[in-house]
């Protein structure tokens, strides 16, 4: 795969702040270049999943398409099977889980599963214009990365003014 070491900056504001617009804001760029730069990246990206997908077949691997990646993992490992897997190992009070691509479906699906169960969850999507589905899917949506930054932020103050017997600020 080709793709350029000065393009990426570009690639990972995006990732950072959401969206091709805010990323160029961030840079001093224009969108255009910002999304073109994306553009190259999902086109090599394009011609990996032909010869991955039959290496999968191949290996009884299983191919999964998430942000900006293409992951192989073994048949029924993924990120659903392990929430399930830890929450029947550790009993949790509540769950929270935080994501930013349709590879976090599964997980979604397993705090879902748990909720109807009995075990409170939250499900919070980092938003960007790329997973409209997993937005949809979601509690809770927030401005990506930075967003997941400041609703833990948030929680963790909340929970360590419970601790000390002070007030907790609300979360906003």
């Amino acid at each position: 795969m080709s793709f350029p070491a000065d393009q990426v900056p570009l690639f990972l504001a995006v990732l950072d702040h959401g969206s091709f617009s805010a990323a160029a804001r961030r840079l001093g760029r224009v969108p255009s270049a910002v999304s073109m730069a994306i553009a190259q990246l999902e086109a090599e990206l394009d011609r990996l999943r032909a010869p991955l997908a039959g290496l999968a077949e191949r290996t009884g691997l299983a191919l999964e398409p998430g942000r900006f990646v293409l992951e192989l993992r073994p048949q029924g490992a993924d990120k659903g099977r392990a929430i399930a897997d830890l929450a029947a190992a550790r009993a949790p009070a509540a769950i929270l889980f935080c994501g930013d691509d349709l590879g976090d479906k599964a997980a979604f699906a397993a705090v879902r599963h748990l909720r109807e169960d009995g075990t409170p969850g939250l499900l919070v999507c980092s938003w960007s214009a790329e997973v409209p589905e997993l937005a949809a899917e979601a509690d809770l949506v927030v401005d990506g990365p930075d967003g997941i930054a400041g609703l833990l932020a948030d929680l963790a103050n909340a929970f360590a003014g419970q601790a000390s017997g002070g007030p907790a600020n609300p979360v906003s």
